[in-house]
């Protein structure tokens, strides 16, 4: 994988979990149906991120490598 690659993959995920970190540590306090509703819906956005970029720095780094390389020949 290109150092960019791996930099741009390093900084996404990262960036995701420090949101989920200050989300944890928050002192929100959900006080209706309404509210947890939107809590799951943004944890979920950003644990389906966090999914989606981790997979892809896997599936990058495998194709990027001479195993992967010899595979697609």
């Amino acid at each position: 994988m290109s150092d960019q690659t791996e930099s741009r993959y390093g900084r996404q995920i990262a960036s995701i979990q420090q949101e989920l970190s200050k989300m944890q540590a928050s002192s929100r306090i959900v006080t209706s149906p309404n509210e947890l509703e939107e809590l799951e819906r943004e944890i979920r956005q950003l644990t389906d991120g966090l999914a989606a970029a981790i997979l892809g720095q896997k599936v990058q780094t495998s194709v990027d490598s001479e195993a992967g390389q010899e595979a697609e020949q």
